[in-house]
């Protein structure tokens, strides 16, 4: 009709309103977390179900450090043991040792031994995961071991500590390997232990734990841990939550009572002087190396001063000498 004005409403976009705006941004975002979820769910699954591929990543995550990187940890835990092993297992004044470590990974146990260096007459070093052998191969030439006392030993899988003869050592060492233990093979694995042991010869043991209110704290400089992580009830509650996880990221390391481990396969039955476990807590940079389950990669944070306090349980047995 004339004079009527040109309805130009439909050629025009439609108006959108930023509630709905902010929806679909909100929308997306969900849909991005969920696909993350699904991604990291998806490989540890498939970590969870791989041997090889789980073996593979944990020695991965473990080498990208550099040696120099457990020195906290050992010096204020290991160390100490391990020296007091030394010290308990010789036989005479300048006597030179037999040692076996058996599960050492990527070597945070080295530095220790390295420094008994001059009590040491022969060093086995089992290591059942292929995957850690040219990390080992490097770590010892890092520390100047002479390659006549050094024997790395992988080829066997399991089985690899019958390379040791019964009763040839003086000293046997683990880190992280009670814990790390399926409850299945845990008494073939401690039975290995004791088999290689002479008569006298002395087992350190250091192994995650499940924190304890009776816990030692230890006195080292740095930051008190992270609120709330600091709460022992608290982070018994944060183990429980997270070792389906951290179980598969660190192939089979789980937080179990190591205490009523070591009593049930390290008591008089089982030819050990019974002793009571030293429990310490080590406050550990956990928020500065987060391994990436699906890169394999370590991103680094420098955060430092967030740390979470680790509870670990550390024995020196004595085989008695009538076994």
């Amino acid at each position: 009709m004339k004079g009527t004005k040109p309805n130009n409403n439909n050629n025009k976009p439609p108006r959108t309103t930023k509630k709905k705006r902010g929806t679909s941004c909100f929308g997306r975002c969900i849909k991005f977390v969920v696909l993350l979820v699904l991604i990291a769910v998806s490989g540890l699954m498939y970590l969870r179900t791989n041997c090889c591929a789980r073996q593979r990543h944990f020695a991965r995550i473990l080498t990208q450090r550099n040696v120099t990187e457990w020195s906290d940890f050992s010096r204020e835990v290991v160390c100490p043991a391990i020296e007091k092993g030394y010290e308990d297992a010789k036989m005479a004044p300048g006597a030179h040792l037999t040692v076996v470590d058996v599960g050492t990974g990527a070597g945070a146990s080295l530095i220790c031994h390295a420094q008994q260096m001059h009590r040491i007459k022969k060093l086995v070093i089992i290591e059942p995961n292929v995957e850690f052998t040219s990390e080992l191969k490097r770590v010892v030439e890092h520390f100047a071991f002479p390659e006549d006392m050094v024997e790395i030993v992988s080829e066997g899988g399991e089985d690899a500590s019958k390379a040791v003869e019964s009763g040839s050592a003086d000293l046997v060492t683990t880190v992280h390997l009670l814990c790390s233990v399926d409850a299945d093979v845990l008494s073939q694995v401690t039975s290995s232990i004791s088999r290689m042991l002479r008569s006298g010869g002395i087992y350190v043991g250091v192994d995650h734990t499940k924190t304890r209110l009776d816990a030692t704290p230890l006195e080292i400089p740095g930051p008190v841990p992270i609120f709330p992580f600091s709460n022992p009830v608290v982070m018994r509650l944060f183990q429980t939550m997270v070792e389906p996880v951290w179980e598969t990221i660190a192939n089979g390391c789980k937080f179990v009572d190591m205490p009523g481990v070591y009593k049930g396969h390290f008591g008089k039955e089982s030819g050990f002087d019974s002793t009571s476990p030293t429990l310490r807590e080590f406050r550990f940079p956990v928020m500065q190396y987060i391994p990436l389950v699906w890169d394999l990669s370590l991103i680094h944070i420098s955060e430092p001063t967030r740390l979470l306090s680790i509870s670990y349980a550390v024995f020196c047995l004595k085989k008695k000498k009538n076994t």
